[in-house]
């Protein structure tokens, strides 16, 4: 890449919204999960953990910078006075009828079918919800039958040796056989959830909300406000949602370290 090249990159950044330099992309590349039952210590837990802060406040970043820009612009169009509303409107039908009509009927048309458009994402969401509150349930249940064996360890003020390590055996033994099923595996219920999700976000959320929001752009071109700059959230959005439920299959078992064995 050339030096001129470089800073033609850097000046569009510099009028656009860019990802941050290096910016993991989840959709091609998505974090990967640690896949050992024990984070506590453990390097490769830590630097996940490092590396999904980073991701989150570098898209926290990002989307920051793009709401602002679009919010100038609806502040802009919102000022503008009917008359010169009309005015760009009518030089716009003149300059390109085509799209003009397109934003006619968007006008006329488009709240009945930008409320369909939500209903229908509404159901989609329901049944990706529906899967984690299910996921998340089973889990909690088998989890609570593991950590049920800590009533099995002797108190405190009676020590008992054999006991105690008969039942710390147990414990790591009932958590790393729940570990290999939910976690380490490709096939566990949490990854199959989050395989469901990101197919409902690349699929469903990102194309029918940037549906709804084309009209949005459509009405800066329509009343001469340059727009440049505007941009739908809908992709960052779903990227915020995403890292959140990594996150959340992550925490599950940070922290977790062997019940010591004497």
């Amino acid at each position: 890449m050339t030096r001129s090249h470089t800073a033609l990159i850097a000046l569009a950044c510099s009028l656009l919204v860019c990802p941050p330099a290096g910016a993991q992309d989840v959709w091609t590349k998505p974090l990967a999960l640690p896949t050992t039952c024990y984070t506590k210590g453990d390097a490769k837990g830590a630097a996940f953990d490092a590396d999904l802060k980073k991701a989150k406040s570098d898209l926290e970043a990002t989307a920051k910078k793009q709401n602002d820009i679009n919010t100038a612009l609806s502040k802009t169009l919102n000022e503008q006075d009917m008359g010169t509303k009309q005015q760009k409107m009518m030089a716009f039908l003149s300059k390109d009828p085509v799209a003009g009509r397109q934003f006619l009927m968007e006008m006329n048309q488009g709240g009945a079918r930008q409320t369909e458009l939500r209903a229908k994402l509404e159901e989609q969401k329901k049944l990706v919800n529906d899967e984690h509150e299910k996921v998340s349930a089973e889990y909690k249940a088998e989890r609570a039958a593991v950590d049920g064996i800590m009533r099995e360890f002797p108190e405190e003020t009676t020590p008992n040796p054999p006991k105690l390590r008969a039942a710390s055996l147990k414990y790591n033994a009932a958590y790393e056989k729940l570990c290999a099923k939910w976690f380490t595996s490709a096939t566990s219920p949490y990854a199959i959830y989050l395989g469901h999700f990101k197919k409902f976000l690349l699929e469903n959320q990102i194309p029918t909300i940037d549906d709804i929001l084309k009209g949005e752009k459509l009405a800066y071109d329509v009343y001469g406000i340059p727009s440049a700059g505007w941009k739908s959230t809908a992709e960052m959005d779903a990227r915020r949602d995403y890292l959140g439920a990594v996150g959340w299959q992550f925490n599950e078992r940070f922290k977790e370290e062997p019940w010591p064995i004497r």
